[in-house]
Formats: structure tokens, C-alpha cells, sequence
């Protein structure tokens, strides 16, 4: 643990220092989004040729709490034996009696090998604040001790237990970023197969990785501005360790039949690497005439929605999910 302590300060005062010898950045990105796309990108860097859990731990020491950490309950629970983080605004308790809320089951990204619900309490806090939904962070099993489809069947029956529990007026919301929102492409997958399609209300993706085993289809002119590299994302591919076409449907979309999905609302960002794969997931859902909406933000980087508070970039693309689902 010591030596992790180390490496997190080493990484993020190099990251500090390189904003004043090497300071230029992005039209549209702030000095704090720049700063801190630099330290996610040196630790996602340096743990190249690591083990998943050089970096897990590392990771587990870059804690955010905004304000609204503070305005919610946190409980820790199990959904379908699968353990789960569950976030709600505190002034819930006060209205339980009255207001069904919607309850938004949310899948965190890093490849299916890193990253945690506990490790995104504060966005799921943001989240519920600014939704006025409770929100529940799937700890799902992760790659490469729980090859696919582990994390998918995870992801499935606790969205299963989600809407067996469901009441009558409340709207279930899917929602994950990156891996998280390839995650959510495979529940809804497995909905739409056992002839559940109306099952859920919305779903919401944040810069989806729907297409892992298409390099063709990386922004690699992006590389340099954004915090995830080609390299890293090949690795995380082989960790995932996917040898069947079977599998490889678990995450890979591109010949996925949307036309039965519920409403979709992705968000992207214009200078991460995986943008040109995810203009491609939207003009295929808007061919098979899936209710569609897609924002990007540009000069932005991957998943900077969930570094809020310390990306202010970060408040507008909350808010305008939090828009699409009270919608």
C-alpha cells in the first residue's frame, strides 16, 4: 500500500508540474479538465505490462467527494446475491409515503477489468441528486478472475431483482459508461430476447465501448488528448480474454438488432478515442429506428462525466442526462 501511496502522489505531481512546461491544451477543455485528464492518463499509462490489480488498488486512493456525497445515503446491499452500492438524495425518507422515484441501475466502466461501484459512489451521488432517483451501482465480477459473460450475468439479474421489486409507477433507468455502457447493451440485448423490450424506460450510455474487437473503428488521431490509449485498450481486450463469437456478442455490438431497444441517450466526447465508434452505434440505432438522442462535448475526454467535481465540464453533460431522464 505504501508503495501505491508513492506511485498516486508521483503520478499526480508530474501531472501538476506538466501543466506549467507544457500548459497548452483543447479550445473547449479547462485547465482542471486538462489537468486531470494528464493524471488518469500517466496512471492508466504506467500500469501497462502490470497485473489488473497494480492498478485497482491505485485507483481505490483517487477518491472525489463533491457536495452532493454528502447529500445522499449510501447503502450497501445485494440485489439477485450480487452486491451492489445503492444511492438516495436524503430527503427521500421524508417523501417515501408519497413520490415513487425512479430507480436508475447504473454499470461503471474500465474495460470489465477495473473500477468499482464503491469507487463511483460520488457519481452515483451526483447522479441521484441531479435525477431525484435512487441509484443503484452494480458490483459486478470482473475480468480476467471472471472471464464473460460473468460481469454481464451479474449486470442481468440484478436488473432482474430491480424490476421484480419494481412499483407500480416507477421508471427503471439503465445507465454505464464505457464498459458500463456496453453492460447495458447486453441486459438490454438479453431483454429484448426473452420478449421483455418494454421492461425498461430509458437508457442512458456515456461514451459506450460497443465495439472492442474493431480497431478500425478507434479515433486514434485522438490519442494524444484523451486519457485512454489504443494500448491500454488492447489490453484490456486480451484480459477479457474472449475466444468465442458467442462471447464476443457479450461486448461487441456491431451486429447487434436494436429496432426493439427502449429509448436510447448517448453521450460522447469530441476528442476521446472511441468517437468514431460511437457515431457509428448512433447512425446504426437511427437506421433500425431506435428513439435516439446523441450530445457530444467538444475537446472533451473519455468519461469525463463521472471526474466531476473536479472537471467542471462535468455539471453541463450531468445535467443534460438528468434533463433526458426527468423528461
Amino acid at each position: 500500500m505504501i508503495l501505491a501511496i508513492w506511485d498516486v502522489m508521483c503520478i499526480s505531481l508530474t501531472a501538476v508540474g506538466s501543466m506549467f512546461y507544457r500548459s497548452a491544451r483543447l479550445t473547449h477543455r479547462s485547465w482542471r479538465a486538462e489537468m486531470v485528464c494528464r493524471l488518469a492518463r500517466r496512471l492508466l499509462d504506467k500500469s501497462l505490462g502490470k497485473p489488473a490489480s497494480w492498478l485497482r488498488q491505485r485507483q481505490s486512493l483517487l477518491v472525489m467527494i463533491g457536495a452532493n456525497y454528502f447529500k445522499v445515503n449510501k447503502v450497501k446491499n445485494h440485489y439477485a446475491d450480487v452486491p451492489c452500492v445503492s444511492v438516495y438524495p436524503k430527503y427521500f425518507e421524508a417523501h417515501a409515503t408519497h413520490v415513487e422515484h425512479d430507480v436508475i441501475v447504473y454499470f461503471h466502466g474500465g474495460g470489465y477489468v477495473v473500477g468499482s461501484a464503491k469507487g463511483y459512489t460520488n457519481t452515483l451521488a451526483e447522479i441521484a441528486c441531479r435525477c431525484q432517483a435512487k441509484v443503484i451501482g452494480v458490483e459486478y465480477r470482473l475480468a480476467p478472475e471472471h472471464p464473460v459473460p460473468a460481469a454481464q450475468e451479474d449486470c442481468l439479474a440484478v436488473v432482474e431483482e430491480v424490476l421484480a421489486r419494481k412499483q407500480a409507477q416507477q421508471r427503471v433507468i439503465l445507465m454505464g459508461d464505457s464498459a458500463g455502457g456496453g453492460l447495458v447493451l447486453s441486459v438490454l440485448n438479453a431483454l429484448v430476447q426473452a420478449d421483455r423490450e418494454k421492461a425498461i424506460d430509458l437508457a442512458v450510455l456515456i461514451s459506450p465501448w460497443a465495439a472492442p474487437y474493431a480497431p478500425e473503428r478507434l479515433s486514434v488521431e485522438n490519442e494524444a488528448h484523451d486519457l485512454v490509449s489504443e494500448a491500454r485498450l488492447n489490453t484490456w481486450v486480451t484480459d477479457v480474454h474472449v475466444v468465442s463469437d458467442e462471447g464476443k456478442q457479450h461486448i461487441d455490438f456491431r451486429d447487434t438488432d436494436f429496432s426493439l431497444f427502449p429509448p436510447v441517450y448517448i453521450q460522447s466526447a469530441g476528442a476521446e478515442i472511441l468517437i468514431g465508434q460511437v457515431h457509428q452505434l448512433v447512425d446504426e440505432m437511427q437506421r433500425q429506428n431506435v428513439d435516439v438522442q446523441h450530445d457530444s462535448y467538444p475537446d472533451m475526454f473519455h468519461v469525463f462525466q463521472t471526474l466531476s467535481p473536479l472537471v467542471p465540464e462535468a455539471d453541463a453533460a450531468l445535467n443534460a442526462i438528468a434533463r433526458r431522464v426527468g423528461a
